[in-house]
C-alpha cells in the first residue's frame, strides 16, 4: 500500500519497466483514505493464474475449430517462441502474427502494430 498516487507512481515507474509500470499504476486505487493500493484481490489474481498454468490446455487449443488470430510479441517470455509455432504447425485454424520489439503486452506496447495485424486477418 502507498500514502498517495504519487508515492505509487514513482514506486512502479522506478522498479519495473514502462509498460508493466503503467500497467500497474492504472489499477492503483485509493482503498481507504490515505491509503492507495492494487484495486484487485492480489491473491485472487494469483490463485487464477496458478490455477491455469497447473492444467495442460493442449487438448482445448487443438479442438478450436474457428479460424483464430495468434499475436505474440517477439520479447515474450508469457508465450515462449517453441509454443507459438507449435501452436500454429498443429492447429491450422491459426494464423500468427509475431511482433518485433513487444513483450507479451503486444497491445500496449505495439498499439499500431497490433491494430494492422487485427484488421488484416479480420
Amino acid at each position: 500500500p502507498f500514502p498517495d498516487k504519487k508515492s505509487a507512481k514513482e514506486f512502479l515507474y522506478n522498479n519495473f519497466s514502462p509498460t508493466l509500470g503503467a500497467y500497474l499504476y492504472s489499477n492503483i486505487d485509493e482503498v481507504a483514505p490515505g491509503r492507495f493500493d492494487w484495486r484487485f484481490s492480489t491473491e485472487a489474481v494469483y490463485q487464477s493464474v496458478s490455477a491455469i498454468r497447473r492444467k495442460d490446455r493442449w487438448s482445448e487449443w487443438l479442438s478450436i475449430k474457428t479460424p483464430t488470430l495468434l499475436i505474440r510479441g517477439g520479447r515474450s517470455d508469457d508465450l515462449p517462441r517453441a509454443m507459438f509455432d507449435r501452436l500454429l504447425r498443429e492447429n491450422k485454424n491459426f494464423r500468427g502474427v509475431e511482433i518485433p520489439g513487444a513483450g507479451h503486452w503486444v497491445h500496449f506496447e505495439r498499439q499500431a502494430d497490433f491494430i494492422t495485424a487485427l484488421k488484416d486477418f479480420l
